[in-house]
Formats: structure tokens, C-alpha cells, sequence
């Protein structure tokens, strides 16, 4: 048995960018909220794919998701 060092966990953080609010996890703003008066308003855009975020209860929590789409993988080989 090997035994393997954890990697120590991303921060995730509010950060206003000028008149944004950015999520930013570890050094990679993931999404940012969307401006009053677009279609975007009152949700979260994403910045870099895969990753989802949206309001839970009311806005009181933020829910960051990383999700990535596995390819078929019937026809994969593992070596």
C-alpha cells in the first residue's frame, strides 16, 4: 500500500471586481454575478466551463459545483 499526501483544499471567496462580484476558487475566477438590468440578473455566469454555481435559500448560501461530461466510454480501452 503507497500512501499518498492530500493536497490541501482551494479557497473559495466573494471578490468585487469595480462594479462585478466575482467567485473566485483557489486563483481562477469561476463566475460572476450578473448585472442588474440584463438578462443575466440575479444569477451567476460562469467563467470557466464546467464549473456551476447558483443561490441556495434565498441567497444565504452559494453552491459551487464542478461537473465535467465523461464521453462514451464503451469503446474505451484502460491500460
Amino acid at each position: 500500500m503507497t500512501r499518498t499526501k492530500s493536497l490541501p483544499h482551494p479557497k473559495c471567496y466573494l471578490f468585487r471586481d469595480g462594479a462585478d462580484l466575482v467567485i473566485v476558487f483557489g486563483d481562477l475566477a469561476i463566475a460572476k454575478r450578473g448585472r442588474a438590468g440584463t438578462p443575466q440578473a440575479k444569477t451567476w455566469v460562469p467563467l470557466v466551463p464546467g464549473f456551476h454555481v447558483q443561490d441556495v435559500d434565498d441567497g444565504k448560501i452559494i453552491e459551487v459545483r464542478f461537473e465535467v461530461a465523461v464521453a462514451d466510454l464503451s469503446e474505451a480501452t484502460i491500460h
